[in-house]
């Protein structure tokens, strides 16, 4: 089963007194939005782990994983309406799996001679692919991705030799992960306690687990943050199979699951800060009378820091 990361959280609420004047809630209220600038550069860093056991019939089996990736981004331009033209490129990916298949450590900034021969040729697609891939994105005011471009064919030459790899490194695929992490905010300005809605789908192939996550929104107000002030916002999330095909007789049940998360906006200089989230699941699977059960605790963190030159 692959580890789900998705951006999901839990809620804090402050309500006004109702001894309070309809005029003063409405000046309460604030319009979150982006305020890019043409040549600004931003520095991505996130951390994504998991930890999962599968019991079954032949007793458990239990698997850990971390990645790491390093990003770059640049605003090229920002037109009137502030929609902003983005570039994007990875400067360094870390995978670390432990498992009784087989640990695998890779990094994309190391050598790959002492390796096993199939995590080496799997690290040194991973070169290539990164050396060769850009992502050109536009993204309006309120976060809404409105394009998305890659250089496909320059990559698929090196991802088209791992099954599954061209799919996912395709323009489509990638434009369902920068809506996960780019949460879109209302037409309307927000008031404490405000909540809005959105339905996000995963960047992974049909066979391979959940393929949407119903996300919850809430305004919880400025808070104190990196000896600063910023918008929080916390996030309730619910998994979902879509139209996922399960094999013929397989059953599921969701046992529990827990998705919380927290996003930081900074809407002084508008833009985001900092991305949190946690996820708990049990999952049972079941045919003809047996039942595996998966338990898998996962965390991320997305960091987004201005270059020092801004």
């Amino acid at each position: 089963m692959r580890r789900l990361h998705t951006t999901v959280g839990l809620i804090a609420i402050l309500a006004f007194a109702t001894a309070h004047a309809a005029s003063d809630t409405a000046s309460a209220k604030k319009a979150l939005r982006w305020k890019l600038r043409a040549g600004q550069e931003f520095r991505v860093h996130s951390v994504q782990s998991s930890d999962g056991t599968i019991t079954g019939d032949a007793g458990q089996e239990h698997e850990k994983v971390e990645s790491v990736a390093d990003e770059l981004c640049r605003v090229e331009a920002v037109d009137s309406r502030g929609t902003a033209d983005l570039t994007m490129t990875i400067e360094r990916v870390r995978l670390r799996t432990r498992s009784p298949r087989g640990n695998v450590d890779i990094d994309t900034n190391e050598r790959t001679e002492k390796l096993p021969m199939d995590i080496a040729l799997t690290a040194e697609l991973a070169k290539k692919i990164i050396s060769e891939m850009k992502v050109r994105f536009s993204v309006d005011n309120r976060g809404r991705i409105v394009a998305v471009k890659i250089n496909e064919e320059a990559v698929r030459v090196w991802a088209s030799i791992v099954p599954g790899w061209s799919d996912r490194f395709s323009e489509k695929e990638i434009t369902k992960t920068l809506r996960q992490v780019l949460p879109v905010f209302p037409e309307s300005p927000l008031a404490v306690g405000d909540t809005w809605n959105d339905t996000l789908e995963f960047s992974r192939p049909h066979g391979t687990g959940f393929q949407k996550v119903y996300v919850k929104y809430r305004y919880a107000g400025p808070t104190a943050h990196n000896n600063r002030t910023v918008d929080k916002i916390v996030t309730e999330a619910t998994l979902d199979w879509g139209d996922e095909k399960l094999p013929h007789g397989v059953t599921v049940k969701v046992v529990s699951q827990e998705n919380p998360g927290t996003i930081y906006f900074d809407n002084q200089t508008g833009r985001l800060v900092e991305i949190e989230n946690t996820q708990r699941r049990a999952i049972e699977y079941r045919r003809e009378g047996r039942t595996i059960r998966e338990q898998v605790s996962a965390t991320s963190r997305i960091e987004i820091v201005p270059c020092p030159s801004q």
